[in-house]
């Protein structure tokens, strides 16, 4: 259960006996959940209102409308009403709000949710939901001891290792669809298999039942075929690690490997903890449908954004708290040689 399950279920008990006329600042609605539950709390920032506001979208949310939106934020007050997630609200929906760029995405009516213009999600119906969460949370037990996301998206689960996807599961009412897949897999799994557009392969499954194990096998052998690899003609190679640890020598804290079955990642950690106070290097291979990649985190206590963006190196995108610089190798000596000079701006601008 999610602080956010916690909190909707808080909310609908005391609506059932108070009604819906309680109003909460958010330091009193996150300490008033805290007194039942001490590991939400204030300081730890882990519980957000507006992510289970009827009248609030927040771009990062999993899926929206979701099954735990209970209160409506007044903007007047700046206060959270208690409502209930059975609540039929009507009105519109907000994004950024208060803000210069404040926008409706959506509205409400009578406890009907339509996106904006066609808007950026799917309206999923219950029984979509459901199996789809059943997924996420059966794939997430069963790969507990592989390093990948696994993450649901109106009707789709998808498994990443970083940002590299290794397979997604479409779902609907009757089936689930098991998408980009790689060749080496199709000769693998005892389903029959077709290739999309993009020359990956996908093929169909009746039951959640059949999808988890499926999924579970597929993962593993991807994670044994990636992460096999130690030789010269590899990034993760001893070569590079040694190049690698040379450019960091003094400021990182570990060097983790992972083995064949993924247990363990190729990542240096430097600086401090935290995602404001840290830089990352992760090294990740190639896979059947993905280039290697070298993905670089500075946190904003590190290196501001400004001098982060005079650094040499690719793009690099802001979440507010950290920067994701991303390097694709093609030409490994000629790539590398652009992230150590990313890495070397850092260290001498952070020194």
């Amino acid at each position: 259960m999610t602080n956010y399950d916690r909190a909707r279920e808080m909310v609908d008990e005391y609506v059932r006996e108070n009604g819906t006329a309680t109003e909460m600042t958010r330091k009193e609605f996150i300490e008033w959940v805290h007194a039942r539950y001490e590991g939400v709390s204030v300081e730890k920032n882990n519980l957000l209102p507006t992510d289970i506001c009827f009248n609030s979208y927040n771009k990062g949310l999993i899926d929206f409308p979701g099954p735990n939106l209970c209160l409506v934020y007044k903007d007047e007050n700046q206060t959270f009403v208690l409502v209930g997630s059975d609540y039929k609200y009507s009105g519109p929906v907000y994004q950024y709000r208060g803000r210069a760029n404040e926008t409706i995405v959506g509205y409400w009516e009578d406890g009907s949710f339509s996106f904006k213009d066609g808007g950026e999600k799917k309206i999923i119906s219950e029984t979509i939901r459901k199996r789809r969460d059943y997924l996420v949370e059966w794939l997430k037990k069963d790969l507990s001891m592989v390093p990948v996301f696994i993450s649901g998206v109106d009707d789709r689960v998808e498994i990443k290792f970083q940002e590299l996807l290794i397979c997604g599961i479409s779902v609907s009412d009757e089936e689930y669809k098991i998408y980009g897949v790689s060749a080496d897999w199709k000769e693998q799994t005892t389903y029959h298999c077709e290739k999309d557009e993009d020359d990956a392969w996908y093929y169909y499954l009746d039951t959640a039942d059949e999808c988890v194990p499926e999924c579970k096998r597929l993962v593993l052998f991807e994670a044994k075929k990636g992460y096999s690899s130690n030789n010269e003609d590899s990034l993760v190679s001893d070569y590079w690690l040694d190049k690698t640890r040379e450019v960091l020598s003094g400021i990182y804290h570990y060097g983790d490997y992972y083995d064949a079955k993924g247990k363990k990642l190729i990542k240096f950690e430097c600086y401090g903890k935290g995602a404001k106070n840290r830089m990352q290097v992760w090294l990740n291979p190639a896979s059947a449908r993905n280039p290697e990649i070298v993905d670089v985190w500075v946190g904003v206590n590190v290196l501001s954004s400004d001098k982060v963006n005079s650094a040499a190196g690719e793009k690099k995108e802001w979440d507010g708290v950290e920067c994701n610089i991303k390097f694709k190798i093609s030409d490994r000596d000629k790539d590398m040689e652009k992230v150590y000079a990313l890495l070397k701006d850092i260290r001498s601008m952070a020194e």
